[in-house]
């Protein structure tokens, strides 16, 4: 049986034109703000542009909770939502064959 994904669509202004695209997830989960689907050992930044790696994923009601460790040896944080987050790079990682 074919696994059910969401598909969300994402707009973006450029120029004064409206960018228009999809992008499909697995079905339970909440990607990071690009829409990825959060996993360990992913680069991440926040609003901030504080870099990060990824060290735990939670899914809690549907949506994908993460750990960061901060480069700048930073407390590890809480969960937080993926959402709150943006991928800069991605590991190649038994189980994820594509690197970012």
């Amino acid at each position: 049986m074919p696994t059910l994904k969401r598909v969300a669509l994402k707009a973006g202004v450029t120029s004064g034109k409206v960018a228009v695209g999809l992008s499909s997830y697995p079905e339970g989960t909440m990607p990071y703000a690009t829409g990825e689907t959060p996993e360990v050992g992913d680069y991440v930044k926040n609003k901030y542009e504080q870099p990060g790696t990824v060290t735990k994923v939670q899914v809690v009601h549907g949506e994908d909770r993460i750990r960061v460790m901060w480069d700048d040896g930073g407390i590890e944080l809480p969960f937080a939502s993926a959402t709150e987050f943006t991928l800069i790079s991605r590991q190649l990682l038994p189980g994820n064959l594509e690197p970012t």
